[in-house]
């Protein structure tokens, strides 16, 4: 089991950690949870828990302690880390813009209920497939995808002003 943990530990802590910072908005408490994950993983102490398995349900069990912070701290703000939109490349000009975009569509993303804003996350951030997603949730694959197209519209429809400004 020791290897297994390790094998486990160097696999995932990153795509863990990623994912918990970007529901949670604040690295310590993310690294909180990916560590609680992975102390509950050795506590299972269960020999199904390999490879993919565990995988799922590591990010199943970040998932549940990151809803759980996010319900204690009730009007936090949630904020979703995007890739920098900056290149050398760009003008000042266009990299204030490129700012302002990022910000615009994290306050979009922020504002989206948690059942779709982590699989916006999940989909679009840690670009996992629709079935892994579902195992994570505990949902059916069509909850998934019917979740997902109502986050895109209302995120089409929140970003829509922007879209057209910028066109």
């Amino acid at each position: 089991m020791k290897s297994d943990f390790w094998d486990s530990f160097g696999e995932n802590y990153r795509d863990l950690y990623r994912f918990a910072v970007r529901m949670l908005d604040d690295p310590e408490s993310a690294e909180d949870a990916v560590q609680e994950s992975f102390l509950r993983l050795v506590q299972e102490n269960n020999e199904r828990l390999q490879g993919e398995s565990a995988r799922r349900w590591l990010f199943v069990v970040v998932r549940n302690l990151c809803i759980s912070q996010l319900r204690k701290k009730a009007r936090q703000e949630f904020a979703v880390q995007l890739e920098d939109l900056q290149s050398a490349a760009m003008t000042p000009s266009e990299a204030v813009q490129a700012n302002e975009r990022s910000a615009c569509v994290k306050t979009a993303v922020q504002e989206l209920p948690i059942p779709l804003r982590e699989i916006v996350i999940l989909r679009e951030y840690e670009n996992m497939r629709y079935a892994d997603i579902a195992a994570i949730l505990g949902c059916p694959v069509g909850t998934v995808r019917s979740r997902l197209a109502a986050a895109r519209d209302r995120l089409r429809k929140r970003l829509e002003p922007l879209m057209e400004a910028n066109t």
